[in-house]
């Protein structure tokens, strides 16, 4: 049967709508398998405060340990909790799961629409979508991280929104420009970075083009519409705007968080990290390959930079290679240099991964105009090894480490050397392996952390009644993802299933009573 030419040409016009949908398929069909992670209820609470603060004439905002956290997703979370009259557990976190899934895949198909509007190449603009995608520890995240994914995709979105402002200079674009800029505030304060990025920009265009009107207008819009957006977006600003945005400002600065994290093989106070914590998770966790092209991507863009900087300035299209290298660069080198307090493994800035993955666009795209068989060549092969390990390791991609660690033959390196499944995912496949495997009217368990007793919520009644969670000398079963605990437990008693990542154990279960 012959393919209308009609749809020939809508499939080759919209390349991104459909690889949007095909991915979005995927998570539709996969979402209920991930597991609970360790803050999925305290993000929850948090826009659950500030809807009663909007709608119940609570005020338990205002003194709620918490109210700095912005609620630029979370809010939208409850709204369509709320919407859709959901009231058990287990629906709540499913369909928060979905949304946020389907809110990253939406960042995916902002990453295609800007790398085309910047190469009108439709080969890059595919590499770009499945960079973004194909990346396993952010993939896993986005169904159970409403604190970073969300931050990440909203950037991407932002990166488009700032090029096609750029581009058309319309008053339009630079008024939507500052609405998902002032969200995109409202859930990280860090992003302001873009908000200023652009502002600079403008700025020099007005001493360079000599035409201060049209910065005036377009700047002072755009910071109203950003400002105006914070604040009408996060209720805790009301009601002392400049001061709660500089207290919330203050504590993005000094987290109050000082918990014990694994690295190098060292438990270590998070407010005690070496300079080299963030460069060597992103480095370990993400595809070498990609890390080469992003690091020849840079190089290439300083170098041209360096040779040609007004021709960087005064094109829209290049310029945007800069924003996405301060974007990048900046947030690390703060960490660095302020000694920041950081959450377990990168996941505190998840949001420099759409920057590097532009950047090695930028060093893509001069390849394929000199090594054009052999780019390509490399990035599928990588691209498809990615894609294997997301397959055969599902659900579990985020425990994913690249042969910068797992080459080394010493059993159990990685558990004791680096956190693994930290926030607990995999207890959901846990807990479900003993309920299948023990026909016991109660089944009593014992699990070190806590992400494993709020597994309860994605649990079948029948299944809830069947579980007790009880401490160790009375457990029938202990289950272990080894956080705090890095080292081998001496039980002399049988270890009745794994959870394997590659060569490593993210989650064992020991039969502690016959």
């Amino acid at each position: 049967m012959a393919v209308s030419p009609s749809i020939i040409l809508f499939l080759k016009k919209h390349n991104g709508l459909l690889l949007f949908l095909a991915v979005a398929i995927i998570g539709i069909l996969t979402f209920d398998v991930y597991g609970i992670s360790w803050d999925e209820d305290y993000q929850r609470e948090i826009g659950l405060v500030s809807w009663n603060y909007l709608f119940s004439n609570d005020s338990t905002l205002l003194s709620y340990e918490m109210r700095d956290y912005g609620v630029g997703f979370e809010l939208p979370l409850i709204a369509i909790e709320k919407l859709l009259g959901l009231t058990s557990e287990k629906s709540i976190y499913l369909m928060r799961h979905l949304v946020s899934h389907l809110f990253f895949l939406l960042g995916a198909f902002f990453m295609y629409q800007l790398v085309f509007l910047l190469y009108e190449n439709t080969s890059l603009a595919i590499i770009a979508f499945l960079l973004y995608v194909l990346h396993p520890l952010i993939y896993s995240h986005s169904f159970f991280n409403t604190k970073d994914v969300p931050f990440l995709s909203l950037l991407t979105i932002c990166f488009y929104l700032a090029a096609r402002a750029f581009q058309t200079k319309s008053i339009f674009h630079y008024l939507v420009l500052g609405i998902g800029l002032g969200l995109l505030i409202n859930i990280r304060i860090i992003g302001s970075l873009m908000l200023f990025s652009v502002l600079f920009f403008l700025i020099r265009d007005a001493f360079v083009e000599k035409n201060y009107v049209y910065t005036l207008k377009r700047g002072s819009l755009l910071l109203i519409t950003s400002i105006c957006m914070v604040i009408v977006s996060w209720p805790y600003l009301w009601s002392d705007p400049i001061g709660h945005y500089l207290e919330a400002f203050k504590n993005m600065t000094n987290f109050r968080w000082e918990n014990i994290k694994l690295f190098k093989g060292e438990l270590s106070k998070g407010t005690d990290m070496s300079w080299d914590y963030i460069p060597t998770w992103f480095s370990i966790t993400t595809p070498i390959l990609y890390l080469l092209l992003g690091i020849f991507g840079i190089l290439c863009l300083v170098y041209f930079f360096l040779k040609r900087p007004f021709h960087f300035l005064n094109d829209s299209k290049k310029r945007m290679n800069l924003i996405f290298l301060i974007c990048f660069l900046t947030p690390v080198l703060v960490v660095i240099l302020l000694h920041s307090v950081l959450y377990d493994g990168w996941r505190h800035l998840y949001f420099i991964y759409p920057s590097f993955i532009l950047i090695a666009i930028y060093g893509i795209h001069f390849l394929l105009k000199h090594l054009k068989k052999l780019t390509y060549i490399l990035v599928t092969m990588s691209l498809l090894s990615t894609l294997m390990f997301m397959i055969n390791y599902f659900p579990f991609q985020h425990v994913y480490f690249n042969y910068f660690v797992t080459h080394h033959q010493e059993p159990y390196y990685v558990r004791k050397n680096y956190e693994m499944d930290y926030w607990g995912v995999s207890f959901k496949q846990g807990v479900e392996y003993v309920l299948k495997h023990d026909t016991a009217r109660v089944i009593k368990l014992h699990c070190e952390v806590f992400p494993s007793s709020i597994v309860f919520i994605l649990l079948e009644p029948e299944e809830q009644k069947r579980l007790r969670y009880v401490r160790s000398e009375e457990a029938d079963y202990l289950l272990t993802n080894y956080r705090w605990h890095p080292q081998d437990y001496n039980l002399n008693k049988p270890k009745i299933d794994s959870f394997m990542v590659q060569n490593y154990s993210i989650l064992d279960i020991y039969k502690l009573k016959e």
